[in-house]
């Protein structure tokens, strides 16, 4: 996957990141078990950067994808690892 400085850091992002906003199901409904296996499907393509917020459905996107992702921490290695980025309100 390619990758790309973030900003005026050293930190490598991909190019591709999976957006989370629909596990809040703030604007329609959605199957969970279909969307955390969407999640799934992404980190095995290799995506390792998943965007998420506390405004996606109140904290539940984060909330969910805190709690599948636990079974995902045991796939991510040092040459290929897992990011979970939210955005704070500051």
């Amino acid at each position: 996957m390619q990758t790309r400085l973030l900003g005026k850091t050293d930190l490598r992002l991909p190019i591709l990141g999976f957006g989370a906003s629909s596990l809040g199901q703030e604007f329609s409904k959605v199957n969970l078990d279909d969307a955390l296996r969407s999640v799934r499907v992404a980190l095995d393509c290799g995506l390792s950067f998943i965007d998420t917020s506390p405004f996606y459905g109140r904290g539940m996107s984060e909330v969910l994808l805190a709690s599948h992702c636990a079974a995902c921490r045991a796939m991510a290695t040092p040459s290929a690892p897992r990011l979970a980025v939210t955005t704070l309100r500051t």
